[in-house]
């Protein structure tokens, strides 16, 4: 794969990853509103992170391998 290629992957993984945690955010704000509990909380924002490979060190293996 080449550079280019690399980027435009790590852009639509950010891309994906964002609008899964725009749901999630969507979802807990309903909650709210509801005077519910939040459904999602940190730890289930930092999977969506892990979960697309989006960490410093998933992005350097990527490029460096």
């Amino acid at each position: 794969m080449t550079d280019e290629q690399k980027t435009s992957y790590v852009q639509a993984q950010a891309v994906a990853a964002l609008i899964e945690a725009m749901g999630m955010a969507a979802a807990n704000l309903w909650r709210v509103q509801q005077d519910m509990d939040i459904q999602y909380d940190e730890g289930a924002f930092q999977a969506v992170i892990t979960r697309y490979g989006l960490h410093h060190n998933d992005i350097m293996e990527l490029f460096h391998g």
